[in-house]
């Protein structure tokens, strides 16, 4: 029995603070990962239907050989649809310190299976001619600012 069952709902959510269940989730195909708080991803998905659904359907169609690499994998969650639509090998790069951690925690929550053919990187990815710093927006990216 959980002890939730027993809590009244005023207290309910002071226990999720202190028991860390604040963590938002969010469902890729048959996984639940985490998303930072604000993450704009369940939004811009019920607005915009067919938003970041082309890349895992297209994944099918690559030989199980090449490997896929996701420059900007930001929380993992085109990736983790790509793994269940195809049986290649995916490295994932972050550079952002705030969504890597998430990268993270998401890519080994998954099965076995999946999180074998896993890699993830926290690197920042570019020809060397530029430098600069990553900025960060309150909907769940981040772009480069020279």
């Amino acid at each position: 029995m959980k002890i939730k069952q027993f809590i009244p709902s005023i207290f309910s959510t002071v226990y999720r603070k202190m028991t860390k269940e604040n963590v938002l989730k969010y469902k890729i195909g048959k996984y639940e990962i985490e998303i930072p708080p604000n993450y704009g991803l369940p939004n811009i998905q019920k607005n915009n239907k067919l938003y970041d659904r082309f890349l895992p359907i297209l994944a099918k169609y690559l030989s199980s050989e090449k490997l896929i690499i996701d420059i900007g994998a930001n929380i993992g969650d085109t990736t983790i649809a790509r793994l269940q639509n195809c049986d290649n090998p995916i490295i994932c790069i972050e550079p952002s310190n705030i969504f890597f951690p998430y990268l993270e925690r998401n890519i080994k929550s998954l099965s076995s299976i999946d999180y074998n053919r896993s890699i993830t990187s926290n690197k920042f990815v570019g020809t060397g001619l530029f430098s600069g710093e990553l900025v960060h927006s309150s909907w769940g990216t981040a772009q480069s600012q020279i």
